[in-house]
């Protein structure tokens, strides 16, 4: 009898122990799925902004390669090539990068890498149209290694790029 009381008692406990262990189970699966649901939250508005954002961004840079020779092109080339210079994109790939995936997050840094290399190759082009102004002002009639030609051929690889990294974040945030 005494060993049937003791067994009891062990089963009683056995069956506390599991009860008070699956309610703390199931408190810790509603904590973690209301967790996830803020950061869902999160990460939705988020990748809403950059969507609108990465579109703002490709409809300016394909407009300011289009005004290049119209007056004011400078500004708006500059506006157009430099949306790192957007605060509002300034604070969206802020959040990107503390509620994305790792692949947006790397998606980003490509974004950034070539907004980068776009920026070098505005300054460039700039750099030689205006050496180019400058020696015709000076009468020299030697030929400039770029031609026109030449030098919207190599903005427009780096905008292409700038492009298609952009593309690929969109696509990763719809996926």
């Amino acid at each position: 009898a005494g060993i049937a009381a003791g067994v009891g008692i062990l089963s009683l406990a056995g069956t506390v122990t599991v009860a008070v262990g699956g309610r703390r189970n199931a408190r810790e699966v509603a904590l973690e799925a209301a967790r996830n649901e803020r950061l869902w939250n999160k990460r939705s508005v988020a990748y809403e902004e950059a969507m609108t954002a990465l579109v703002r961004r490709q409809t300016e840079r394909k407009d300011a390669m289009t005004l290049y020779l119209s007056p004011g092109a400078h500004e708006k080339m500059r506006k157009g090539m430099f949306p790192q210079d957007d605060r509002d994109w300034f604070g969206t790939s802020g959040r990107l990068i503390a509620y994305s995936s790792p692949d947006v997050r790397h998606a980003l840094y490509l974004v950034r890498e070539a907004d980068q290399d776009v920026a070098l190759r505005f300054f460039s082009w700039q750099a030689v149209k205006e050496q180019a102004s400058a020696a015709r002002e000076l009468g020299d009639d030697a030929d400039m290694a770029l031609s026109s030609g030449d030098l919207r051929e190599f903005m427009n690889k780096g905008l292409q790029y700038a492009e298609e990294t952009e593309s690929g974040l969109i696509d990763l945030i719809r996926a």
